[in-house]
């Protein structure tokens, strides 16, 4: 077995999760129908698999992670809102979609971000200790 390493162990635990949801879904819909709980699952499954291939732009080394950054949130955003579209958040409006999503959307981002950016410091100071020894 390979050393403890929490990243491996998350692997593994989104990929559980994953599976989990695509076959609840499909049993909901085998068992229910087509409800709006159902909906809601199922456009935010696909909206969350297309933010994360949408999160591969990280992995182009000749982008910055501003550049990649300003490539991935608009396109990210577009995605939610349309998401959000589908669910009908916005009563059939636009306007009302954007003003009840975008505050969500940006706050979401900014704090993964954030967390991203911890994630790695830590990462670079364990790295640098390890090469002062």
């Amino acid at each position: 077995m390979k050393k403890f390493n929490v990243m491996y162990l998350f692997n593994y635990l989104i990929t559980g999760v994953a599976f989990a949801s695509i076959f609840v879904a499909i049993a909901m819909l085998i068992n229910f129908g087509m409800t709006e709980l159902l909906k809601n699952f199922i456009v935010w499954m696909i909206g969350g698999g297309i933010i994360g291939l949408l999160s591969l732009i990280y992995e182009n080394e000749q982008l910055s992670t501003l550049g990649a950054t300003l490539i991935h949130a608009p396109l990210t955003c577009l995605t939610a809102l349309i998401c959000g579209w589908f669910c009908d958040y916005g009563d059939g409006s636009v306007v009302l979609l954007i003003t009840r999503m975008l505050p969500f959307i940006l706050m979401i981002y900014i704090i993964v971000h954030v967390v991203l950016y911890l994630l790695n410091r830590a990462s670079v100071n364990h790295i640098n200790q390890q090469l002062n020894k």
